[in-house]
């Protein structure tokens, strides 16, 4: 991807030089303020630097050739696993390969914390994990990993359906992402799903100063427009819009804040709250923010940083120890980029998925990567 680096005195001057030179198909990297060329940065005057380049269309020679040896290995390894299936396979083999002793409590608890669960939820989770033939002196590796997969199921919740006809408002921190979240989801919505889309500003305890929020919405095509608090919200223009409103950070540790910011969003009429939080925080430090914004009625939690989390086990304590859902997982700063749906199998651990992954329902494992991942749960 050939990038390019253009100056500009405002966002508007900014959407033309980059629509003039890569076309309206260009994608924003990187948007920061720099000081000005020449005498006006003499002057101590600043100006906005945009990184822009053009998405590649069709994939290199090089790719192709990886591409193609990657298809030709995966055509072999369906072959083997396909002969290995249809063979047949002595039975007490069977039994001594595929039999194990059932985990103790103990080990279960070991488990979930391992997976990133703060240990009185990982004790939770281990009680309520009970094999259908735990008496049995020996169970099946499978029912094992079915029973645990299982387990996660039922504590994860589904976020309500977004509702276009509600205002959606982005909350969270300063510094966890919000502004990246929007451009995603307005690049997700306009450019993907062919979707209308307004975005909307309004101060909060300080005032709103997201530049690329607006370049990006101009990039797009989105109109935006300053909102005033305790103002009606106005009619929309077209039936099926998404209206969406950006906050600044808000402080968290103010309860009595946050609430009567809800009380003044009352004459916006149906609004869905979105909480962004960070996933390179610490869990603890996870669960009081989303406790702490649990007093607005959020529609669900929007994970940010998610390239930087060496695991997304941890995310787990969310739904066993609120009553939030995770909605979305974004990842990069690049637009669009890395924002996908949270699913359990997203969360991890891999090994409670493998069965599900090589049935072609998530995703695909090879003959290795299937020993591996019924190994570490035999392991247990």
């Amino acid at each position: 991807m050939r990038t390019c680096t253009f100056y500009a005195r405002n966002a508007q001057e900014a959407v033309t030089k980059i629509r003039e030179a890569l076309g309206p198909a260009a994608v924003v990297l990187q948007v920061r303020k720099v000081r000005a060329q020449g005498i006006a940065g003499l002057l101590g005057r600043t100006c906005m630097e945009v990184v822009a380049a053009l998405p590649e269309t069709e994939p290199s020679e090089q790719t192709r050739e990886v591409l193609d040896q990657l298809r030709r290995e995966l055509s072999e390894l369906r072959g083997l696993v396909e002969r290995q299936q249809n063979a047949p396979t002595p039975r007490a083999e069977a039994e001594v390969d595929e039999n194990h002793c059932p985990p103790e409590p103990g080990e279960l608890t070991a488990f979930f914390i391992r997976l990133g669960l703060l240990p009185q939820y990982a004790r939770q989770l281990a009680a309520s994990a009970r094999l259908s033939d735990a008496r049995q002196e020996r169970v099946n590796r499978r029912e094992t990993a079915a029973v645990l997969r299982s387990v996660l199921q039922q504590v994860w919740r589904d976020p309500p359906p977004l509702d276009p006809q509600c205002l959606q408002i982005v909350i969270g921190a300063p510094g966890v992402g919000k502004s990246t979240v929007l451009c995603k989801w307005l690049a997700r919505l306009v450019l993907r799903d062919n979707q209308r889309a307004r975005v909307w500003y309004a101060d909060g305890e300080r005032p709103n100063l997201s530049e690329t929020l607006r370049l990006h919405a101009e990039l797009l095509g989105v109109p935006e427009k300053r909102m005033v608090w305790d103002q009606s919200f106005p009619e929309r223009e077209c039936a099926g819009e998404w209206n969406f409103l950006d906050l600044p950070g808000l402080n968290w540790k103010n309860r009595a804040a946050l609430e009567a910011m809800l009380q003044k969003a009352e004459a916006w009429g149906a609004a869905q709250w979105h909480l962004v939080i960070s996933a390179a925080y610490d869990t603890q430090l996870l669960l009081e923010q989303v406790r702490a914004f649990s007093v607005l009625p959020l529609a669900g939690v929007i994970v940010t940083h998610v390239d930087e989390a060496p695991a997304l086990g941890k995310l787990w304590n969310i739904p066993c120890g609120t009553n939030c859902s995770v909605r979305f997982l974004s990842g990069g700063q690049n637009i669009p980029g890395e924002f996908n749906l949270a699913t359990p199998s997203a969360l991890g651990p891999a090994v409670l998925w493998a069965e599900t992954a090589i049935s072609g329902r998530d995703r695909e494992l090879d003959g290795a990567g299937k020993a591996s991942a019924m190994k570490a749960v035999a392991d247990l």
